[in-house]
């Protein structure tokens, strides 16, 4: 889906009200095309020709003369609202990221687990240098959001 990120709305209530209101169009979009259509038509290339396409696309370098769709990947991926335990061991920390497409600087991957959300950062350091200070920025508005709802 394609989701505003308006990022440039200082105040963290209409910030993500502005993200709830672009949801719906690229929901219903989404609910359009069918969650599993990019899959269906990868099943019907045979792989010796998707890879020589992919092959192609890298070579032309045609990614730096075309300006990418989307320049960061958000997933959200709902998990247990339990605890999970690995050979007996509470799992206290599942670090999620996600993968970088060409042409996209960053990922960043949010994973809901036993009444928690873990974030994961993936990035080119060509495209985005200083992760860590966006993780900053990026905890600092989860923390300014949580005070707007004591």
């Amino acid at each position: 889906m394609f989701v505003n990120l308006p990022v440039n709305i200082a105040d963290p209530v209409e910030r993500l009200m502005a993200v709830h209101r672009s949801s719906p169009g690229a929901k219903e979009i989404q609910a359009t095309l069918g969650a599993e259509m990019l899959g269906d038509l990868v099943d019907l290339v045979p792989p010796t020709v998707l890879s020589a396409a992919t092959s192609a696309f890298v070579g032309s370098r045609i990614s730096e003369r075309i300006p990418p769709a989307h320049s960061v990947i958000v997933s959200n991926v709902p998990g247990p609202d339990f605890p999970l335990y690995l050979a007996g061991a509470e799992v206290v920390g599942p670090y999620p990221f996600g993968p970088l497409m060409e042409g996209s600087g960053l990922n960043i991957s949010v994973l809901s687990h036993d009444g928690r959300l873990d974030v994961g950062l993936i990035a080119c350091p060509d495209l985005v240098p200083h992760l860590d200070e966006l993780l900053a920025g990026v905890l600092r508005g989860f923390d300014e959001l949580e005070a707007c709802f004591p």
